[in-house]
């Protein structure tokens, strides 16, 4: 070991840069594990939405009277095959995002809790598919016009997802307590669904339907529950009578399990353009460390003849500059897992250098074995040098 640290005092500068890539590689390899951990989560997210792929959605262009939605809708609940139709403000994988906070006490004082909330009609449960775990569906007469983007606290009654209601209530059952969206009389929860994602990127249900029918902001977007195996009929008589359906303004026609497939597809290429940055860096890290080892190396040529010389074996000489590798290597993610450490505290969100437990382990390894193999080069070529090449002085 006294060999050893004498020696790296001897190429200080090399030494150090060794220690800073691995220092610099250890936080970067840990934010993109915690990201693909993210993504690959992403992949597995449950919408709540029952058999998707049979929830056809239309987007529509242009604005109509209150009585002309209500002939657009019946018409499309007219279309055989259809068996619910709902208008709604968003879905889970979708482009928009509506959120409130909501909290169990008119002071706040119960906290304030970021939700997904959810508009629509008394057909959106039943066209959504959502299963209600306790309480009922919203009736009829129950729901308030959604009339300004501030009038959110004109709901008397609300739905809270599971995982919502376990927030804001976890020592009490949720059915019947008030819930909180502005100055107004609170929303009463009438029941609880088991699930239901905010749209985004998020991975969290933490979302509430409110009764409030949903605003026609010029684009509405309805939800169609197609029977079993009508889907693709229903498509195609849909697109037949558009003109006569909703003249003019079919604007998309889709699926919920088309969103879906494409939130997906892009969260696998994010992971696959996160392993690429991964492996790219491990590459860079080997060739770095390659070139500072070899560095080092060349400079102790002669001093390596001379011990060649005095009877030590290639095997020795092999170990003690692998090991001195290490040694920086191992220095270097120390302080990389130490530099990580103290930029939790600091980021705004920690979780991007927090991904699940085998993870740290995992990168430290990775960044070992990279050294460990960028030596092997050196060290071979350094194992064989012969003292004859090097004379003594």
């Amino acid at each position: 070991m006294d060999r050893m640290l004498i020696s790296l005092r001897q190429h200080r500068l090399l030494a150090t840069l060794i220690v800073l890539q691995m220092a610099i590689g250890y936080p970067l390899l840990l934010g993109l594990g915690a990201l693909a951990s993210q993504a690959h989560a992403q992949l597995h997210l449950a919408s709540g939405i029952d058999d998707d792929t049979h929830l056809l959605t239309l987007r529509l262009d242009g604005r109509v009277s209150a009585a002309a939605a209500r002939r657009e809708a019946a018409a499309l609940r007219a279309v055989p095959g259809v068996l619910h139709v709902a208008a709604v403000n968003q879905l889970p994988f979708g482009p928009e995002r509506w959120d409130a906070l909501l909290g169990p006490r008119a002071d706040g004082s119960g906290g304030q809790f970021r939700a997904a909330v959810y508009l629509g009609d008394p057909s959106l449960v039943p066209a959504l598919g959502l299963r209600l775990q306790r309480g009922r569906d919203f009736a009829s007469d129950e729901y308030r016009d959604f009339v300004a983007p501030t009038a959110l606290d004109l709901a008397q009654r609300v739905i809270l997802t599971r995982s919502l209601a376990a927030r804001m209530f976890p020592d009490r059952d949720a059915l019947g307590q008030a819930v909180y969206l502005g100055d107004r009389p609170p929303a009463r929860v009438v029941g609880v669904v088991e699930r239901l994602r905010a749209p985004g990127d998020g991975d969290n249900d933490d979302s509430a339907i409110l009764a409030l029918r949903a605003p026609d902001p010029g684009n509405p977007l309805y939800v169609l529950r197609i029977a079993p195996g009508d889907a693709a009929r229903v498509r195609a008589r849909l697109a037949a009578d558009a003109a006569r359906i909703v003249p003019g303004r079919l604007l998309e026609m889709d699926s919920a399990g088309a969103l879906r497939q494409r939130h997906q597809r892009l969260q696998r290429h994010r992971l696959l353009l996160l392993a690429a940055g991964a492996a790219l860096w491990l590459f860079g890290t080997g060739g770095m460390v390659y070139a500072l080892s070899e560095a080092m190396v060349r400079q102790r040529d002669r001093q390596i003849a001379l011990r060649r010389a005095l009877g030590a074996r290639a095997t020795q000489i092999q170990r003690q500059l692998r090991h001195e590798n290490l040694l920086l290597c191992g220095l270097g993610i120390a302080l990389g897992a130490t530099s990580a450490a103290l930029l939790r505290r600091v980021l705004f969100d920690a979780s991007l250098l927090s991904p699940p437990a085998p993870a740290p382990l995992l990168v430290a390894l990775l960044l070992l074995a990279t050294g460990w193999l960028a030596m092997r080069g050196p060290a071979r070529r350094a194992a064989r040098l012969s003292p004859a090449a090097y004379p003594a002085p």
